[in-house]
């Protein structure tokens, strides 16, 4: 090791890593003061190698795996790319007749609110207040209603096919036979 360079271990003893590659190169590098976290999310550039620090160990992020266990004098030839899968985001208006299909509305709040006929389809709904709201011939097909606040809504003509209602509160809730509820689903009966 040079004066003063700083060493990054692999976390490998000597008896592991005798220096040499099975080519007789050295695996010894030196990636300067980066830092296993710098390798990682670094995607413009990886730093240079030379000889002299302990090298050889990889670190793995979000799928993507960085082997800082270059030869001496290496360039990378390709860098590494980072894909990061963000949530699209569905805008929604809920008033009558609007789409909201897909929409995560997580903890909002419409009490009394007028809602007849919109589209909550594949929504995320966990802990929505719709206390008191008219939701006559709402689609919720498909929907998480989990933990969410349906106490004395208006239900008629609604779809709740295929719906979480786990914790959901249906106190007092309006619906008749055009209420199409989840199967094996027990109405409440008030």
């Amino acid at each position: 090791m040079g004066d003063g360079e700083p060493e990054i271990d692999s976390g490998m003893n000597d008896d592991q890593d005798d220096g040499q590659n099975a080519d007789g190169s050295s695996s010894k590098v030196d990636i300067g003061a980066a830092t296993m976290s710098n390798l990682v999310t670094s995607t413009s550039s990886l730093p240079s190698v030379s000889q002299s620090a302990t090298a050889g160990a990889s670190a793995t992020s979000a799928g993507m795996s960085v082997n800082a266990g270059a030869s001496v004098g290496a360039t990378p030839t390709t860098q590494p790319t980072v894909t990061v899968a963000t949530p699209v985001q569905v805008s929604c208006d809920p008033v009558p007749g609007a789409s909201c299909a897909g929409a995560d509305l997580r903890g909002q709040e419409f009490p009394y609110a007028n809602l007849q006929g919109v589209d909550f389809s594949g929504a995320i709904l966990n802990g929505v207040d719709f206390t008191g709201a008219d939701l006559s011939g709402a689609n919720f097909t498909g929907a998480n209603l989990t933990s969410a606040n349906l106490s004395e809504t208006v239900l008629f003509g609604t779809d709740f096919t295929g719906v979480r209602l786990t914790r959901t509160n249906l106190q007092y809730v309006l619906w008749d036979d055009s209420t199409i509820w989840p199967s094996g689903f027990t109405p409440p009966d008030f």
